[in-house]
């Protein structure tokens, strides 16, 4: 709740709150009894401040995990976008520059080692993270042994490695964003 924005809403809705409560408990065979019952009138109000604080507790730890979540799925997203903008240049030509596969390691390997921190320090089942990190440091080491010139890479001859590879990656993205999804 934004108690600091609506405090005065939020109060009058309260006390509207305990009035009908206290309305409510006087009823006695379709009568409103006259006299004021004080415990009543404090058992009510208690009654609603339990029903605040809940609500309002509920509704934090909602609003933190969606937003745990959420980070985490913002994370996972740009690092997929990454790869595929990266995959589609080896999809289209049998050469690559070489700080294509420097930002490959940068922009995509590197944050999905961060992303693989925080699902440790949340306790989240990171055997997904872990297949796709070591996944992608296998397709980052198919790079090592190809022939470099001009700062390019030639790789003809194992495109169709290559291109199995950006296969198996993006299914590993799909279930780390699937996994991320589930939690939240």
């Amino acid at each position: 709740m934004q108690w600091k924005k609506n405090k005065w809403r939020l109060l009058l809705a309260f006390f509207i709150g305990v009035l009908i409560c206290f309305i409510a408990t006087r009823f006695y065979y379709f009568e409103i009894k006259k006299e004021l019952d004080v415990p009543g009138l404090l058992l009510g109000a208690l009654g609603l401040l339990v029903g605040l604080y809940i609500a309002d507790t509920i509704q934090k730890k909602i609003n933190r995990n969606q937003n745990r979540y959420t980070y985490l799925e913002t994370k996972i997203d740009a690092c997929w976008i990454e790869f595929n903008n990266i995959s589609k240049v080896i999809a289209i030509s049998d050469k690559i520059g070489v700080e294509s596969l420097s930002k490959l390691n940068t922009e995509v390997i590197h944050q999905v080692g961060f992303i693989k921190n925080i699902f440790d320090t949340f306790d989240l089942n990171s055997e997904c993270i872990d297949t796709l990190d070591s996944k992608l440091e296998d397709f980052e080491s198919l790079f090592d042994d190809i022939q470099t010139e001009d700062n390019v890479k030639y790789y003809a001859e194992k495109k169709d490695v290559i291109e199995n590879n950006i296969v198996l990656i993006n299914q590993c993205f799909s279930v780390v964003l699937k996994t991320i999804q589930d939690l939240g």
